[in-house]
């Protein structure tokens, strides 16, 4: 099931990086962007609960809402198996109090294997904060 569910991924994200720039696809980029978006957060959904938890610990109460796909690089031309997909999440505390802040995890996916590689922390949605981490 998780297979097929990441094979589907890795499909929209190939279709949002394959997206042709020419004007007469701009609007059907348009209408199918913002979906593909949707799907491929969806996909991630458990990867970021689990990187914002690990990053703010279990206890923090922290969660996150308006995530964003800011970057999708495939890595491999001519795979659609083989992705960098940066994501931009607005975190907060309890029933979305402040503090607020801005998270950008970036995942590397191959194959059914998705891994977070790099996690940045900005607080109060503008100054980045000290604390970042990177995985390789």
């Amino acid at each position: 099931m998780l297979t097929k569910k990441l094979l589907l991924l890795f499909f929209g994200m190939s279709l949002i990086a394959g997206i042709d720039s020419a004007e007469s696809k701009v609007s059907q980029a348009a209408v199918t962007a913002k979906p593909l978006e949707d799907l491929s957060i969806y996909f991630l959904t458990p990867y970021i609960t689990k990187s914002v938890l690990n990053y703010y610990g279990e206890k923090s109460g922290s969660q996150w809402w308006k995530a964003k796909i800011i970057n999708v690089k495939n890595l491999e031309q001519g795979s659609y198996y083989h992705f960098l997909v940066t994501v931009q999440v607005e975190t907060f505390q309890g029933a979305h109090n402040p503090p607020y802040a801005k998270d950008v995890m970036t995942f590397h996916i191959k194959n059914d294997r998705i891994t977070l590689i790099r996690y940045q922390h900005y607080k109060e949605k503008s100054s980045p904060s000290p604390r970042s981490q990177s995985r390789h």
